[in-house]
């Protein structure tokens, strides 16, 4: 076997020193890069989590949102609403109106209306928080006296003239009649509608 020259010796000796020199270094760094990697690892999860909370933070401000534009459509739709009133405070609420007109009211009945049972069964709370009350009434008065009650009603929120029938007095059953009396007897039906907010369900949204 032939001998090494020198040359080749030193050259055999630099090429272990850096093989040394490197698996040195590569053992020293080795933790700091397992840190590193566990570190990036962490942070991407952090990243995640943070993008998340962004997006239900969105969400939940999109629905408060929601929620104040519904509960300040509830208040400006409340207006045109009567608020709830027992069957005596109603009929003294209709007399009210009718006495005010110049008409005398004879008879007067009260029934609630269902409202539409596929409304009820969708949204059984806005149900309950909307009254609604069919009102027939029996009066007597002018024609006059019945057409400024309409212009009055046509006015008002909550209340609607849905059907009428106009009898002259006097024994005739023309206008022909009514106008040698002056008197008519009216039936006229109204539809009252109510709203209770405090039976509104508290936080949903009301479409």
């Amino acid at each position: 076997m032939a001998k090494l020259s020198k040359r080749e010796k030193v050259l055999i000796y630099i090429m272990v020193t850096l093989l040394l020199v490197v698996g040195l270094v590569m053992l020293a760094i080795r933790p700091t890069l397992d840190a590193i990697d566990a570190a990036d690892e962490v942070i991407g999860e952090q990243q995640v989590r943070q993008a998340n909370m962004a997006q239900a933070l969105t969400l939940v401000d999109g629905v408060k949102q929601t929620l104040d534009e519904d509960r300040a459509r509830i208040r400006e739709l409340e207006g045109r609403f009567l608020q709830p009133m027992s069957n005596d405070q109603l009929d003294t609420y209709l007399t009210g109106i009718l006495t005010g007109q110049g008409l005398t009211a004879e008879a007067l009945s009260i029934e609630m209306k269902d409202l539409n049972e596929e409304a009820q069964a969708q949204d059984a709370e806005k149900s309950e928080a909307l009254a609604v009350r069919q009102v027939r009434v029996v009066a007597s008065g002018t024609m006059d006296d019945f057409v400024r009650l309409a212009d009055q009603v046509q006015g008002l929120y909550g209340v609607r003239i849905c059907d009428y029938n106009l009898q002259p007095r006097g024994g005739g059953n023309t206008l022909g009649a009514a106008e040698q009396t002056g008197q008519m007897t009216m039936n006229i039906g109204f539809e009252i509608l109510m709203l209770d907010q405090a039976l509104l369900p508290e936080g949903e949204v009301n479409p």
